[in-house]
């Protein structure tokens, strides 16, 4: 989303007709999970650490959160829940099936580059349309990481039950469309 602004000749540097953006180069990196009627906490990878490897996965994500999840929701009466992951490579290495497979942890087989089936990256989507319409924009990575956090606790559950009952319809249409993306 662009802002624009007019303004006369003299006027050209005048801070209200400049936005700040924030520039550092810098990544970060988050994981979400979301299920029907929950929004789970977001995680943050801390990149600073080196490369986040399989091994990093398993010990900071699968391990103490995604394990955890998928055993809540299997005490809620979900026993067949199953895990939607994107077609990163880290997700599919053979050791991370394993352990996986050791948690009880199955995931639901979709094609690898089709995010229109993944609720998640339909939520991320949301996520960032409403960091874009943010009245201030963050300048540093902590007002940046603040802010993620304060709009995704924003987002109401209802959004994320919105988003996983139009799974259907998706798949659907996606097979009507002959694997070409959606709107």
């Amino acid at each position: 989303m662009h802002r624009w602004t007019t303004h006369h000749k003299n006027e050209g540097d005048d801070r209200k007709h400049i936005a700040p953006t924030l520039r550092q180069g810098k990544k970060i990196m988050l994981w979400g999970a979301i299920s029907y009627g929950r929004k789970y906490p977001l995680v943050r990878i801390d990149l600073e650490g080196g490369s986040f490897n399989g091994q990093r996965y398993l010990d900071e994500i699968v391990r103490p959160h995604l394990a955890k999840h998928v055993a809540a929701l299997r005490r809620w009466g979900q026993q067949h829940a199953k895990v939607v992951e994107d077609g990163s490579k880290i997700h599919w290495r053979k050791s991370i099936r394993a352990e996986k497979t050791k948690l009880k942890i199955s995931n639901l087989a979709h094609p690898p580059y089709s995010p229109d089936l993944n609720p998640i990256e339909n939520m991320w989507a949301n996520l960032k349309k409403r960091l874009r319409r943010c009245e201030r924009v963050p300048t540093s990575k902590l007002e940046l990481l603040d802010a993620i956090q304060e709009e995704w606790e924003a987002i109401p559950v209802s959004t994320v039950n919105k988003l996983i009952d139009g799974m259907e319809n998706r798949r659907r249409s996606l097979i009507s469309s002959r694997g070409w993306s959606l709107r």
